[in-house]
This record gives C-alpha cells, structure tokens and sequence, in this order.
C-alpha cells in the first residue's frame, strides 16, 4: 500500500478521477484537518473466490465506515481485481502517491 499526507490542494484536486466523493465533500476534510490536508491512499483490491457469509449483528447495521469481522473469520483465496499491469499503469498515474 502506498500513501502520503497531502497538504496542497491542487495535488489533492489532481487525484479527482481516483475516488468517487464530491470536490464539496473533499474540501471539507482537507479544511477540516489541523494542519489542513488529507492522508491519500493506494489500495490493492482483491475478490474473494468464495463468498464468505457473515452473520449481521447490531454493531454491523447502518451507515459504517469500518465493521470489525469475527476473529475466528479465516478469507478464502482471492485475486486481484485489476491485473498486475492495469495496477501498475493506475499507481504510476497517481505520481504523488
């Protein structure tokens, strides 16, 4: 995973075409943040194989941004969703990740 803190707005502007928020919602958590700027990340998708069924409890409902899984939860094999050259072609147009 590659990753770096940024503090100008034009490199954050720049990352537009790589995630799905609104300019609206973005500026508000780079402003928000002291010093003002974000943590951008590049992660590696990968699909499950298998599907894993999971039962939904109370702390799994509604709108969350992390649901911790069980720890006796083991992931079946998996592949990346995008093929090792199509990551490497969407790293490299990153450029300040």
């Amino acid at each position: 995973m590659r990753q770096a803190f940024l503090s100008d707005w034009a490199a954050v502007s720049r990352l537009n075409a790589f995630h799905l928020w609104s300019e609206a919602t973005i500026r508000e958590r780079f402003d928000w943040a002291q010093p003002p700027g974000l943590h951008a990340f590049a992660v590696r998708v990968h699909r499950l194989k298998q599907q894993v069924p999971l039962e939904v409890t109370p702390e799994m409902s509604g709108c969350k941004s992390w649901v911790d899984v069980p720890l006796d939860f083991a992931a079946p094999a998996s592949e990346p969703v995008l093929s090792d050259a199509a990551f490497a072609e969407k790293l490299a147009a990153l450029k300040i990740i």
